[in-house]
């Protein structure tokens, strides 16, 4: 029973990473989280939809047309966008960080994971993102000589995390996952051990006992 829990947990965590995609948001900015699968909604106008996080807090809820706000969020400026379900936040804080998961008539649809930077993260980012769009070529007689560092591979988005912080949330989930792999493999183990003593001790009992009676 342990070990298929575990599993479970493992399955989540697996589906969470490769289906979630994330989101990053400006401290004190505007943002939109978007993510709906449109193959398993037929009537958008017509459907229950829900914004909740992944611990269960609900963000706002649209029913019979009326939309409502989570406790929390009462004095928030959060809304529900009608053309593609997708959840706008005003002024977003480092507090609304996590997963978010839209539900359509009572059904999980689909999750994406908000990230916010500060104020001075993103406007380096974009000062940085404009550097590069308005910098001139430059043309030289002599020939460039191929430079001999290893590129780097960068999952950020053009206005995403940085390289540390991606690189820093996929070594932790890395880790995650390879502990929970070894403690799969260790209960196997155990389970499989105790099997055979178990084994071991029946034959003996019945040795024993025919050596008795004989």
């Amino acid at each position: 029973m342990l070990s298929t829990g575990i599993s479970c947990i493992l399955l989540w965590i697996a589906i969470s990473v490769v289906h979630g995609g994330f989101k990053v948001g400006c401290k004190g900015h505007s943002t939109t989280l978007s993510c709906l699968d449109e193959d398993n909604i037929k009537d958008k106008a017509g459907s229950n939809i829900l914004w909740k996080k992944s611990s269960g807090e609900w963000v706002i809820w649209r029913q019979s047309g009326a939309k409502e706000l989570g406790e929390d969020f009462k004095n928030r400026g959060i809304k529900i966008n009608d053309d593609d379900l997708s959840l706008s936040i005003i002024e977003c804080n480092p507090l609304d960080e996590g997963v978010y998961i839209l539900c359509i008539n009572g059904q999980p649809n689909c999750q994406v994971r908000l990230f916010v930077e500060d104020t001075q993260q993103c406007t380096q980012s974009k000062q940085n993102s404009s550097e590069k769009s308005t910098e001139s070529p430059t043309f030289s007689a002599v020939p460039k000589q191929e430079s001999t560092r290893t590129p780097k591979f960068s999952v950020v988005p053009e206005k995403g995390l940085t390289n540390e912080k991606i690189r820093n949330r996929f070594i932790l989930i890395g880790c995650l996952l390879f502990c929970v792999v070894l403690l799969v493999v260790v209960i196997m183990v155990v389970v499989v051990k105790q099997k055979d003593t178990t084994e071991n001790d029946k034959s003996e009992s019945k040795l024993l006992h025919t050596v008795i009676h004989t």
